[in-house]
């Protein structure tokens, strides 16, 4: 009976260790797995971005730039998000809104002076949850931060946030580039530049759960580096109670009306878990909330644009300060009828 029983015990212990042996090797698998995932990343990109450097025409970031030294008062009214149809025509349109959100490689000086000759204050979209190969940073890049392209947007990288590179990236090549393009002039007496920045893509914590530290210490690192910048966080739920101290807005992307790209269609959306987090916040610090939908434009599609725009605005009558607008996925400029600008 005692045999038996050791015999038992024998095999049981076997068998955990056999578990224990297989969940180990399926872990290390795994591990593999990412880094040559990742390392297939870097050679399969190296060959394209040293072809797409050569072709660059960047400016040489000046050793001092203009940034602004102080935030400016920030109680807009009225905002448009356009990536896209950087003519004259559009600056003239885009003057008649309080706050404008651009793609910074894509506009150049001409437009900003003729943007802000009303006043309207001009942020700069800047992306840190993906890497480009077109942007400025990517020749002193450490590619070994790419985690993996982005199937839909070709040259485009999902990176890894927690990485020191990455922030020292952001923050002593990018954002300097970007002023650089906004005001090149050595004339310190006026300022034609942006006023702040829209930082988009926090949204990879989704995905990567793990890189919420990341995120949070770059937000705050871009706060202290930049004081006098208007800084506005795009989306990031899960992370919005942490960083919102350091927001001076928040842009609020689909909240009542999206693009579904699987089913290549603009629908509605139910968003209540999303505006609980973001009530929560703005309760604690009343500062603008920039709704962007997107609808169609062409036909458009008026209805739910000023269902969307009443259903933001409701919320202004609680005592906070939600802005609406709407445009294709295409980041176009697209001006209702109903919509209130200069």
């Amino acid at each position: 009976m005692r045999d038996y029983t050791k015999k038992r015990q024998l095999k049981i212990v076997l068998s955990v260790f056999i578990v224990i042996l297989f969940i180990l090797l399926v872990l290390l698998s795994f591990e593999l797995f990412r880094v040559l995932t990742k390392d297939n990343v870097v050679n399969e990109t190296s060959t394209d971005t040293m072809d797409s450097d050569a072709t660059l025409n960047f400016i040489e970031i000046p050793e001092t730039i203009k940034v602004p030294k102080e935030k400016p008062g920030f109680l807009p009214k009225s905002f448009a998000y356009v990536l896209s149809d950087y003519d004259m025509s559009t600056a003239s349109k885009l003057r008649r809104f309080d706050v404008v959100v651009l793609d910074p490689y894509n506009a150049d000086e001409d437009f900003m002076i003729e943007v802000k000759s009303s006043g309207s204050l001009v942020l700069a979209n800047l992306d840190i949850g993906k890497a480009q190969n077109g942007r400025n940073y990517w020749s002193k890049l450490d590619k070994n931060i790419l985690i993996k392209p982005d199937q839909d947007v070709d040259g485009e990288f999902f990176v890894d946030i927690n990485d020191e590179s990455w922030h020292n990236a952001i923050i002593n090549y990018e954002i300097p580039y970007i002023f650089a393009l906004g005001d090149s002039s050595e004339d310190t007496s006026s300022y034609h530049g942006y006023d702040g920045l829209v930082i988009d893509n926090i949204d990879i914590i989704n995905d990567y759960p793990e890189m919420k530290t990341g995120v949070y210490k770059l937000i705050k690192a871009i706060s202290q580096k930049y004081p006098g910048l208007l800084i506005v966080v795009n989306r990031g739920f899960d992370i919005l109670p942490l960083v919102y101290p350091f927001a001076d807005g928040i842009l609020y992307e689909d909240m009542c009306y999206y693009y579904n790209e699987g089913a290549g269609r603009y629908q509605s959306k139910d968003s209540l878990k999303e505006k609980k987090v973001l009530i929560n916040t703005v309760r604690k610090k009343q500062i603008p909330v920039f709704v962007l939908d997107h609808i169609s434009t062409n036909p458009p599609n008026e209805g739910s644009a000023l269902q969307c725009h009443d259903m933001a605005t409701t919320y202004n009558v609680q005592g906070f300060n939600f802005l609406w607008n709407a445009n294709s996925i295409d980041y176009e400029l697209y001006l209702w009828d109903f919509l209130e600008i200069k």
